[in-house]
């Protein structure tokens, strides 16, 4: 497990970061986002949410600059 990486496909890439937006928008995500995602520890500011913290991080690391 991948710190961002929120649809459990063991990758952190430009899906968790739409998945990320999609869930700030309002839209039902549960389908998409990893079952287990409040306890398997790749929520990124461990607020046990989805939202503009994990999307910025995602950004990051697909541009490599963490």
């Amino acid at each position: 497990m991948a710190v961002g990486d929120v649809s459990g496909d063991n990758q952190v890439d430009l899906a968790d970061a739409i998945i990320g937006c999609q869930a700030m928008a309002g839209v039902d995500v549960s389908k998409v986002i990893r079952e287990n995602y409040r306890t398997s520890e790749v929520d990124v500011d461990g607020n046990n949410k989805l939202g503009i913290a994990e999307v910025i991080y995602v950004m990051q690391k697909v541009s490599e600059l963490r």
